[in-house]
């Protein structure tokens, strides 16, 4: 009988998968390697989650439980990844932390307003990300062929 990898998605013989039990239920993976990948993969995406969290925490000066920060930082992330959303609130962290201290309605709000900042902004973030600087040893300086010109003289002075 044939099964699913869960990694690759690829179908295996049952009797030669890699099988983990997850509960009442067993999962087939092509070989120990990709189940041990895996399982690293899902590891650092929790881990940079975290960060991303905790570092949004320090922004509001607070724990935010609502949902809709969630939700809403996933759609971005799915774009632009938890890593560069993360450097991007490292970076600005005085300049968001000083727009959540205005005076807001509610938290719903001040959660949309954090998050149009936040979707607004990343699309710069990531262009500026990708221009690397050139050393300053690859510049060329040509000689300069300035010459001062002469003083114009006024009539009041040739007379």
């Amino acid at each position: 009988m044939l099964v699913k990898c869960r990694a690759c998605g690829a179908k295996i013989e049952r009797a030669t998968a890699y099988k983990v039990q997850c509960g009442k239920r067993n999962e087939y993976y092509c070989n120990e390697v990709e189940f041990r990948d895996k399982q690293q993969a899902k590891k650092d995406l929790s881990e940079s989650q975290d960060k991303l969290y905790r570092l949004v925490d320090e922004v509001f000066g607070r724990h935010i439980t609502m949902y809709v920060l969630y939700k809403e930082m996933n759609e971005i992330a799915t774009q632009y990844g938890y890593p560069l959303i993360t450097q991007y609130i490292t970076t600005n962290k005085d300049y968001l932390s000083g727009v959540m201290t205005k005076d807001f309605s509610s938290e719903y709000g001040q959660i949309r307003y954090f998050m149009a900042i936040i979707r607004n902004n990343m699309q710069s973030f990531k262009a500026k990300q990708g221009i690397e600087p050139i050393p300053v040893a690859d510049f060329k300086f040509s000689p300069s062929n300035y010459k001062q010109r002469t003083q114009r003289k006024g009539f009041a002075e040739i007379e």
